[in-house]
């Protein structure tokens, strides 16, 4: 333990306090849909910590840009910024900094496939928080936990994290938003419903759609009333989601084209190549051709400025199932081959990016 930067019993001084603070400021402000007004903070908070040659405090800066960059949904801005959080927590010899910056990198794959090496990271996190009595810390990396084993299937085990955390915000032990383990609450009937419904058991699956619903819609009605529009939007897409996998197909719709609205309105666009691929389908099952297009194109656009982008591929197929209707070959098969470059530009990120996080699993596990 390094004791320029910790107290004997493992609690952090007033200056890693102080450091956490203010990233956590930033972080509300970015909660509340000011990302601009958040990164701002970070800024003046990373070069304070570098003036003062405090790594502690430039890694915590960096972590809080992580975090502003992953409510936007641009993950892989949050994962490279998670990467320089780790480093400069290495660089102070900050085992809490450090934990937060895994925190964040095992939560920025989330697209890719899930793993258990991300998961046995998270658990040297969660100890360390635990370790260093740590309530926030704790907090997120048990939602991440809960959202990593939600989607390997394991979902009685992520419950168990999820309700681990309500448990402590209840206390007052850890100032996390309860809304945002509601929304992933709700997300994980989605996936219970989603696998239901595989399983061809439609009892459970309708179980788990009107227990995720309900909760999605609680979720909506306070962020609304409070300007969380992140925590907001993911409740409305969720709610999405959990209507698709019951096939109401026109209520889906209308709750993607809600948040569809909601994201251009508020400046949270990077959202759009994920709704783009939940609409266009419907669209196409319901015979709305124009608007499935303009809907492809508009999100297409958008994940361009996010390449590799996880939902290139299905934009492009998607585009190429619009013009075989059509009957546009020529567009057909432009858009094939876009779905292919798009395919393997992500697979090369994913690559990369499963190299960096076994680096750093070697450096956090060791």
């Amino acid at each position: 333990m390094n004791q320029d930067c910790r107290t004997p019993c493992g609690k952090p001084l007033d200056k890693d306090i102080h450091w956490t603070r203010l990233a956590e400021a930033a972080v509300h402000k970015g909660a509340l849909g000011n990302s601009r007004q958040g990164f701002t903070l970070v800024q003046e908070e990373l070069a304070t910590a570098r003036e003062a040659n405090d790594a502690s405090g430039q890694s915590s800066a960096i972590h809080g840009a992580a975090v502003l960059h992953l409510m936007r949904g641009d993950y892989w801005s949050a994962m490279a910024a998670s990467l320089d959080a780790f480093q400069a927590a290495e660089k102070g010899a900050d085992p809490l900094a450090a934990a937060r910056a895994v925190t964040m990198l095992v939560q920025s794959l989330t697209p890719m496939e899930p793993g258990e090496d991300g998961l046995a990271m998270l658990e040297r996190a969660l100890a360390t928080a635990i370790e260093y009595a740590d309530p926030l810390l704790e907090a997120r990396t048990r939602n991440v936990m809960g959202i990593v084993l939600g989607d390997l299937g394991r979902f009685d085990e992520a419950a168990r994290q999820f309700d681990h955390v309500l448990t402590a915000i209840n206390l007052g032990d850890a100032q996390f938003d309860v809304w945002r383990i509601v929304a992933n609450q709700s997300n994980l009937f989605r996936k219970r419903a989603e696998a239901a419904a595989r399983a061809g058991d439609r009892a459970a699956c309708d179980e788990y759609v009107a227990l995720g619903l309900e909760m999605a819609a609680r979720t909506e009605v306070h962020c609304e009333r409070h300007g969380k529009r992140p925590i907001q939007l993911d409740a409305i897409n969720i709610a999405g989601m959990l209507l698709t996998a019951h096939g109401q197909v026109h209520a889906a719709v209308a709750r993607f084209e809600s948040a569809w609205q909601l994201a251009v309105t508020h400046r949270h666009r990077a959202l759009l190549p994920f709704l783009g691929t939940c609409l266009a389908p419907h669209y196409l099952a319901l015979g709305r051709l124009a608007d499935a297009d303009s809907t492809l194109m508009t999100a297409y656009d958008e994940a361009r400025l996010y390449r590799p982008s996880a939902k290139g591929e299905a934009l492009c197929n998607l585009a190429a199932q619009v013009h075989q209707i059509k009957g546009d070959a020529r567009r057909v098969q432009h858009w094939m081959l876009e779905a292919q470059r798009a395919s393997f530009d992500f697979a090369s990120f994913r690559r990369e990016a499963q190299r960096q996080q076994a680096l750093i699993a070697g450096r956090w596990m060791a």
